[in-house]
């Protein structure tokens, strides 16, 4: 069996690395799978497009967001999350697609391109965790601020849990 995790992330997108991070400075081991690359969908948009959103809006783990002009652009952006993974230290398996998610709460199994990776809870959007009895289950537009409110949840259920010796 591999090594087990507390949470397995699913998607390397601001909130699945919001929600790793959280994770993380609670003591909880994490890892964070994509099918793509860090921050995949910001990596498909035009070169040089610029977000909607201030850099305040959009920041994660308390890392503040420099940038030259009012709003940030797709290459800030880029810059900014994987230096925010990186500083973090947050496991990625990257280009990882999921194939299938086995177990149950407590004992899951994440089944992908690289091999299995075993979980006692799994973080993810609706589309991609099926019908499983997870933790926490992401809405499919959910904002960071809504995800950590969720991981929160997540956070206490795991303290409380049996399985979990670390609290």
């Amino acid at each position: 069996m591999p090594d087990r995790r507390d949470v397995v992330v699913i998607g390397a997108g601001p909130v699945g690395l919001a929600c790793a991070i959280e994770v993380r400075r609670r003591g909880l081991s994490v890892r964070v799978i994509d099918k793509g690359t860090l921050v995949n969908s910001i990596f498909g948009y035009p070169t040089n497009m610029e977000f909607f959103s201030t850099p305040d809006l959009i920041e994660i783990g308390g890392y503040p967001f420099p940038v030259q002009h009012y709003k940030p652009t797709r290459e800030d952006a880029l810059e900014y999350y994987r230096g925010v993974a990186a500083r973090e230290a947050i496991e990625l398996s990257l280009y990882d697609r999921v194939e299938a998610i086995d177990g149950a709460r407590g004992d899951f199994v994440v089944r992908s391109s690289s091999g299995d990776h075993a979980a006692r809870f799994i973080v993810c959007r609706e589309l991609e965790c099926g019908k499983h009895d997870l933790v926490v289950v992401l809405q499919q537009r959910a904002l960071v601020q809504e995800s950590l409110r969720f991981l929160e949840h997540v956070i206490g259920i795991v303290r409380q849990d049996p399985l979990v010796d670390r609290f």
